[in-house]
């Protein structure tokens, strides 16, 4: 995130990436909606580094069951608006749907 707009490389996020991979972003943000596939997953990604500089997700706790195609994160997010420096902490989850077969995931769905 904190890259400039043109230095940024989306070639490792997408390599991870079903082709009909659905994010769901919450209406209380400024890059809220349903973003589907790579291109979707990179303009949200886009969107999110225009808005904020940092983003760093703190102490992951990572919960899975073996044969499981659930994957549940919680931790905490760190942020700073990349317009005004303000700095905010909040606790996040985050909960994936993964092809375990070929190891991408299908839906990412973040709970601020």
């Amino acid at each position: 995130m904190s890259a400039a707009p043109e230095a940024r490389d989306f070639s490792g996020i997408a390599a991870t990436l079903a082709p009909n991979v659905r994010l769901e972003q919450t209406s209380a943000l400024p890059y809220a909606g349903v973003y589907i596939g790579p291109k979707g997953m990179q303009d949200w990604s886009t969107r999110m580094g225009n808005y904020f500089d940092t983003v760093d997700v703190q102490n992951p706790e990572i919960f899975e069951r073996p044969g499981s195609d659930r994957v549940v994160v919680l931790s905490n997010v760190h942020l700073r608006v990349r317009s005004t420096g303000q700095e905010m902490t909040f606790p996040f989850c985050q909960a994936f749907t993964v092809d375990l077969e070929k190891g991408v995931i299908l839906e990412l769905r973040p709970f601020y």
